[in-house]
């Protein structure tokens, strides 16, 4: 049934998404095209067209983003706690399944839809500057490799795994605000978004208070030894910070699950 569950989402962010992403790929086509006549042309005409061309691909870029996300908060909410959620909740699947399903398919959603913009860039560009571009990206990599002895790759591989799961745990984030604001019986939409930013206002003091204590700490010299340590190891000390980010974002991740999933087990009200 997983499968299955699996099946639909992926088929309802194609019918959703698919569209937007063709525009975004025809939008600039239609860009490089333009710049083709570039050379020895400096009309006016020329400009206005060439300069509507890219704010069009700007902006398609944009949609095509918000529209992503829109999709995957949108289907999480009415799926679960609208009138679609009798039907759902009623499927041999566990609540935890639900949710499984639900942030997969949306993160994969999400980097399709980067994918789409990353192409879409490298359309629009296509020529003389995107040879440019990857001469410079492989040279920057060749030197990094050599300058970070060896380290490029773990790096980049690490970092694209904190990407990945920062990924699924703000989409968990996302649930999670929604699945507190249906505890109340009215205004359920605007208590989600107030739970959100009350949620970011309280990181964000959190984290002004930690920055304060350490400050005040490292005064008193207590931080020597890891300074020290840093200086000594600079290589180990980014691979620690990177794994550390990883296992702390993956954390927070588990608790934005534990309390949607909490909330759809004991706390459901779909009035």
């Amino acid at each position: 049934m997983v499968r299955k569950l699996f099946k639909h989402e992926f088929i309802a962010y194609i019918r959703a998404l698919l569209p937007m992403h063709l525009i975004l790929l025809g939008i600039a086509a239609l860009t490089r095209f333009v710049f083709m006549f570039e050379k020895n042309n400096d009309s006016t005409i020329f400009a206005i067209v060439a300069v509507s061309s890219v704010i069009a691909f700007i902006v398609a870029c944009i949609v095509c983003l918000v529209l992503t996300y829109f999709n995957v908060i949108t289907r999480y909410y009415k799926n679960m706690f609208t009138h679609e959620g009798y039907l759902t909740l009623t499927l041999p699947v566990t609540n935890a399944q639900h949710i499984l399903v639900k942030v997969t398919s949306g993160a994969v959603s999400i980097m399709a839809s980067f994918i789409a913009l990353i192409l879409g860039f490298c359309i629009a560009t296509a020529g003389e500057f995107t040879v440019e571009f990857f001469k410079a990206l492989f040279y920057l990599i060749e030197k990094g490799q050599i300058l970070l002895k060896g380290n490029l790759v773990p790096y980049l591989i690490e970092l694209a795994v904190l990407i990945v799961v920062a990924e699924f745990s703000s989409i968990l984030l996302y649930y999670a605000c929604i699945s507190i604001g249906q505890c109340t019986n009215k205004n359920r939409i605007i208590t989600a978004i107030g739970v959100y930013f009350a949620y970011y206002f309280i990181t964000q003091i959190i984290s002004t208070v930690l920055i304060v204590i350490i400050e005040i700490v490292s005064f008193t010299g207590a931080f020597e030894n890891i300074i020290t340590f840093i200086y000594q190891n600079p290589y180990l000390c980014v691979h620690l910070f990177l794994i550390g980010s990883i296992i702390f974002t993956a954390l927070l991740g588990l608790l934005y699950f534990a309390v949607s999933h909490f909330v759809l087990k004991k706390k459901l009200n779909l009035e």
